[in-house]
């Protein structure tokens, strides 16, 4: 009984996810999900058998299902703010999906930071005359200090290259960049940077598509040195702690590789699995 019992706590502790690896997991299935995500009503009352109401882009007052893990743990979704709402842990909520019976419920749920919005919108306006950012013409981000916008900014703009930069890569069979790109986006998310969250109550569905910067421009999603180079110092800045949170990652990463030369690509691939290398072979 003791071996059986020491197999189980070794088997729940080698499961366990450490806080890297899970808000990694979190921004996976919010991006999968996306555009399905709400913000909390600022007058909510945290504490079990009260209803917590969101408002979605189209359907402002839905109400998180009374048996979501969510619901029955209020607590976890309260968060210090100023009297101005000023704080550096906003979130919002990412749901799967959306049922109105009586009421219109939100089951499936999660809680993100909001910053994670800024690197999956279709929709991201910059303005330099506040200082705020307006993503799908709904949720508001305004920064009291000019140096915290602009860093904001920068790094978003950065890590959506990189995104866009490693998901043509991957298709490739080419993951080479994904520890890189965790740990990015794990740094951006967890940015020590104050700011204001708000919605917006009549958003516009003739929204302006793409990043817009600050000085008008459009931003273009493509990997060129200067991203490269962005990114490699946003990076060089990031805590160093990061790289013992990811070891798990690190560690699924050096599972063996299949090498394919691939005939119409006309250079050699990793492949973990052989679905992998059948999966590319279809794609072309």
């Amino acid at each position: 009984m003791e071996n059986r019992e020491s197999g189980i706590r070794n088997i729940l502790k080698s499961h366990r996810l450490n806080d890297a690896t899970f808000s990694i997991l979190k921004f996976i299935v919010t991006a999968g999900v996306h555009p399905q995500y709400a913000i909390l009503d600022q007058y909510n009352s945290y504490k079990i058998g009260n209803e917590l109401f969101a408002h979605t882009r189209r359907k402002p007052f839905a109400v998180l299902h009374p048996n979501s893990c969510l619901a029955l743990l209020p607590e976890a979704l309260d968060y210090d703010r100023s009297e101005k709402g000023l704080s550096n842990y906003h979130q919002l909520i990412s749901f799967a999906s959306f049922i109105e019976t009586t009421k219109p419920y939100i089951c499936n749920s999660l809680r993100v930071p909001a910053l994670a919005l800024l690197l999956l919108s279709k929709s991201v306006i910059c303005s330099e005359d506040d200082y705020s950012i307006v993503c799908d013409d709904f949720i508001s981000y305004k920064f009291p200090r000019a140096m915290d916008f602009f860093t904001i900014v920068e790094q978003a703009t950065a890590i959506r290259r990189q995104l866009a930069r490693a998901l043509n890569r991957s298709l490739e069979g080419d993951l080479s960049d994904s520890h890189a790109l965790a740990k990015s986006v794990l740094s951006f998310l967890r940015s020590n940077v104050e700011y204001i969250l708000t919605r917006r109550a009549c958003p516009d569905d003739n929204r302006e598509l793409g990043f817009v910067l600050p000085s008008g421009e459009k931003l273009s999603e493509k990997g060129d040195e200067e991203t490269l180079t962005s990114i490699r110092l946003y990076e060089a800045q990031s805590d160093s702690k990061l790289e013992d949170e990811l070891a798990i990652n690190r560690t699924a990463e050096k599972k063996p590789s299949i090498e394919y030369f691939c005939d119409v690509c006309q250079k050699t691939l990793l492949f973990t699995t052989a679905f992998d290398i059948l999966r590319h072979q279809r794609s072309h």
